[in-house]
Order: structure tokens, then sequence, then C-alpha cells
């Protein structure tokens, strides 16, 4: 059996908030699908500093809008190992927006969100983050 995206980030427990919010999107279905994939995925401590009310609204089953456009900003349509990020580089989000890399005293940022380690998958690869990446658009005026 392959080990996936979605396998490697169900059984870390570095990443229990992110694999539920995924379940809770359905883009596990697609980080366990052939790829290849990017996934920027913030460690648990990374949803505890989000401002006061943005978890509820992400969990909104009512308004799953502001989750599933957050999740598409965590996944790229393509696999980007670790020394494959340059100081400057936009890459495409499935979202449609793109992220920033950002290279600071030899760290690696996405957006705001530092790099913390890598893991590989059969279908891409995993690059754990200390932010939540969110996409700037309407939908996140009510923060």
């Amino acid at each position: 059996m392959a080990m996936t995206i979605y396998n490697l980030l169900e059984t870390n427990s570095d990443f229990t908030s992110f694999c539920n919010f995924l379940k809770l999107s359905g883009f596990n279905s697609l980080v366990s699908s052939e790829g290849p994939f990017t996934i920027f995925a913030p460690v648990n401590n990374a949803f505890k500093i989000l401002p006061k009310g943005r978890i509820a609204a992400l969990a909104d089953i009512n308004n799953n809008t502001s989750l599933i456009n957050t999740i598409r900003f965590h996944i790229i349509n393509l696999k980007f190992e670790s020394d494959d990020f340059e100081n400057g580089q936009l890459i495409k989000s499935l979202y449609g927006e793109r992220v920033e890399v950002m290279v600071k005293q030899e760290q690696v940022y996405i957006n705001e969100g530092r790099i913390l380690f890598t893991l590989k998958s059969d279908n891409g690869n995993i690059h754990a983050i200390d932010e939540v990446l969110i996409p700037d658009n309407r939908y996140y005026q009510f923060f």
C-alpha cells in the first residue's frame, strides 16, 4: 500500500488539527490520490495562535467556503523538494492565489509561515509550517 500525503498527516500527531480540517473540507481524498502534490501543512500550534473566532469560522459546516479556500491555499499541484525553494519565488496554490517563498537567515518561509521540517510520501511532500496560510479575499473580512 502506498504511503500518501494523507496517510502521513493522519499518523503524525503534529498535524491533528490540519488533518481534521482536511477531512471536513473533503480534500483528504485529493491528497490521497496520485498527485504529485506539495502540502504546506500547519502544525497544531499554528492553529492555537489564530485570532479568536477563526477556528470556529473554519469549522462552520453551514458556510464551508472559507474552510475550502483556506485548505486549497495550502495545496500545490506540483512536488517541491526543500531545495527547490528560492527567495522571491511565487508558487500558485490550488486556490489560485500565489504563495511567496522567502529565505531569511537560511530559514525558508511560505508567506509568513516558517518551514519546520519536511516529510516525503509516495504522492508528494509535506512541508510543516508554523502558521496557517490565509488567502486574501472577501471571505475573510469578518475576522
